[in-house]
C-alpha cells in the first residue's frame, strides 16, 4: 500500500459534517462550562483575599495589640468565618460542582443558566 495523504482540500473521512457539528457543540459547551468554572474560582479568591483574609488580619491585630483574644467583638470573628467559609470555600465547591457534575451525569441538554443564576444570587450578592 502506498502512502497517499489526502489532499488539502479534502476532509479526512472521519470529519463528516455530523462529526463536525458535534464537535463544535462540545467545543462551545466546554468553553463555556471553563469560563463559568474560571467566574466562580476568580469570585472565591476575592472572597479570600479581601474580607477573609482582611478580617483575619484585622482581628489579630486588634488581639495582639490589646493581648486578650476577649477583646474583640465574636461578630467580628464570626464574620471573619463566614467570609472564608460562606465566601471562597464555598464558591470554589459550587463552580468546580457546576463544572464537573453535568459531565459526571452525561446530562443532555445542559443549561448554563443555573450556575449563571446561583453566582448571582450566591455569596457574591
Amino acid at each position: 500500500m502506498a502512502n497517499v495523504s489526502p489532499a488539502s482540500s479534502q476532509r479526512p473521512v472521519w470529519l463528516d459534517d455530523k462529526t463536525k457539528s458535534i464537535m463544535d457543540r462540545a467545543i462551545a459547551r466546554e468553553q463555556s462550562l471553563s469560563r463559568l468554572l474560571m467566574t466562580y474560582i476568580v469570585t472565591g479568591l476575592i472572597f479570600m483575599l479581601l474580607p477573609g483574609t482582611f478580617l483575619g488580619v484585622w482581628n489579630l491585630i486588634k488581639i495582639s495589640s490589646r493581648e486578650a483574644a476577649e477583646s474583640i467583638s465574636p461578630a467580628w470573628i464570626q464574620a471573619h468565618g463566614h467570609a472564608q467559609l460562606f465566601g471562597w470555600v464555598g464558591t470554589f465547591v459550587l463552580g468546580i460542582g457546576f463544572y464537573s457534575i453535568p459531565k459526571l451525569r452525561k446530562l443532555k441538554p445542559f443549561a448554563l443558566w443555573e450556575g449563571w443564576v446561583c453566582w448571582d444570587f450566591g455569596p457574591s450578592a
